[in-house]
This record gives structure tokens, sequence and C-alpha cells, in this order.
């Protein structure tokens, strides 16, 4: 029998592991960051052990801008992790590409593509605590060449009780 839960929305900083072969998942979350809102969701299917796929979509509007700027955006993932533990370490890789297209009444819009390399690892200690930390490469395309910049993040998740926890990253571009 399957059941619905109510979770945490997904961190920025992914996580050294998949769900189990035949395994599904949706993500959905609601964002606002200064004038732009916005929300996303996510399917994840895991078809062989250790590999996830994922789809994801994207809508948003930024009221900084005049006239209001609209985003749409989709992509998909694929997460191959062939050392996962239960404590100590989960390691693998991610690949990830991305389209947003943004437009307004008077621009006729502009689509940007990006590719992303993850390598991921999370650390399990028996007592609960994960501490996850990716590195990586973003390969960027907006309407000529490809802008490229290192990615990093790193995670921090402790539980507080059995149904309650403190979940904690930061991440970045350089």
């Amino acid at each position: 029998m399957t059941t619905p839960v109510l979770a945490e929305r997904p961190m920025a900083v992914d996580d050294a592991g998949t769900l189990d072969r035949g395994g599904a998942k949706l993500e959905f979350g609601w964002s606002k960051d200064h004038k732009e809102r916005g929300w996303e969701g996510a399917a994840g299917y895991a078809p062989i052990d250790n590999l996830e796929l994922e789809l994801g979509f994207a809508r948003a509007i930024d009221h900084d801008t005049d006239p209001n700027t609209r985003l749409r955006g989709y992509g998909f993932a694929a997460k191959w992790v062939p050392l996962q533990s239960e404590t100590g370490l989960s390691a693998g890789l991610k690949f990830e590409y991305g389209r947003t297209r943004s437009k307004d009444r008077i621009n006729p819009g502009e689509t940007e593509h990006a590719r992303a390399l993850l390598g991921l690892a999370s650390w399990r200690f028996a007592s609960g605590q994960i501490i996850h930390v990716n590195l990586g490469r973003e390969w960027v395309k907006v309407d000529g060449p490809d802008d490229s910049a290192n990615t990093w993040g790193i995670g921090f998740e402790q539980p507080l009780s059995e149904n309650l926890q403190l979940t904690l990253e930061t991440y970045g571009a350089d």
C-alpha cells in the first residue's frame, strides 16, 4: 500500500543516493527570491539499481522588471551512484540539462540552455547526521557562446526528533 507523505522542500545540494529500483517520486516547491516568484516540480524514477532519472519543470514571474518577465523551464537529470552505504561514504555523478525561456510584452524572448556535470558525495553517520558535498561544472548558452562556471555545494542534515530535521545548505558558482 502506498501512502502520501509530507516532507521538506528538496535541497539544492543533492545527496549521493538514489531511489530503490522501481521507486518513483514527485516533488513540488514554491519559491520567492526578491520580486521573483514561482513554482517547480519534478518526477523521478529508478529503472535499475543505482540510477535515478528525473524530469523537471518550472514557472516563475519576475516582478522587478517592467513589464514583468515570465520564465518557463524544463529539464532532465540522470544520477548514477554506484557507491551507496547506510553509514559512511556514498558517491556518484549527476548530469543535468535544462532549458529556460524568458519573455515579456516588449521583448520576443530569449532561451537559455544549461548543462551541468556534478560529483556527489555524502557521509552518513550512525547517529543520523548526513553531510553532502557537490562539486561540478556548468555550461550555459544564451544566444551566443557558452559561459561556464565551477559549481559547489555543502549540505548538512541533523535529525532533531523522529519527525523533525534541521537542514542547512550553502551553494554557489564561481
